[in-house]
């Protein structure tokens, strides 16, 4: 793969203005394609995280996981804005009628989703399987979950200003200087020229 950046830098290099503009925008058609999985699997987790509050909150009222998780995905499907873990998890539901654990029907929906609700399921399987209450590690895990995300939204914010400064550089200074100082010196050659 690097040897076919190479080569496709040597190809820019020698190619026309309009060919390396067709480059540069294949370029950023990659990039952002690269991080739109990233961006996906992050839109999920929060989605999940959103379904582990409501899941807490059912079992709080008294539910069993069964019921609070089925609640839970019905309450999704009346929402107009249901995203595309509730949509998962509402779905797999539909595989409880059969046979199926409810861990192997989490399972299934946490693959369905990318992984992205593979530890919520390991702490309600776990759960299940050792009868431990289910309410307190679900809030535990949402709140590290929540900590997690906020720590990421800091880190962000920490890299934002090195990424805005390419483009600070590229695009405002050069205006500035054109606007700035380009007038003085064109005045002052213009005075160099025609003399006192």
């Amino acid at each position: 793969d690097r040897l076919g950046w190479l080569l496709q830098l040597g190809a820019v290099i020698d190619a026309a203005p309009e060919d390396v503009a067709l480059v540069l925008a294949w370029l950023a058609a990659r990039i952002v394609a690269r991080r739109h999985p990233r961006r996906r699997l992050a839109r999920l987790e929060s989605e999940v995280d959103d379904l582990v509050v409501a899941i807490g909150l059912g079992l709080a009222a008294g539910l069993h996981i069964r019921q609070a998780v089925q609640v839970v995905a019905e309450c999704a499907s009346a929402d107009s804005d249901d995203g595309e873990a509730a949509c998962s998890l509402r779905s797999s539901l539909a595989r409880l009628d059969r046979p199926e654990s409810l861990a192997e029907v989490l399972h299934a929906w946490s693959r369905s989703i990318e992984g992205a609700a593979d530890e919520v399921v390991a702490v309600i399987v776990e759960s299940e399987r050792r009868g431990t209450p289910l309410a307190v590690a679900l809030r535990r895990l949402g709140d590290d979950r929540r900590r997690a995300r906020h720590l990421e939204a800091l880190e962000a914010a920490r890299r934002a200003p090195v990424a805005m400064l390419l483009p600070l550089v590229a695009c405002v200074l050069p205006a500035f200087v054109l606007l700035t100082v380009v007038p003085v010196v064109v005045s002052a050659l213009g005075s160099v020229r025609t003399g006192p």
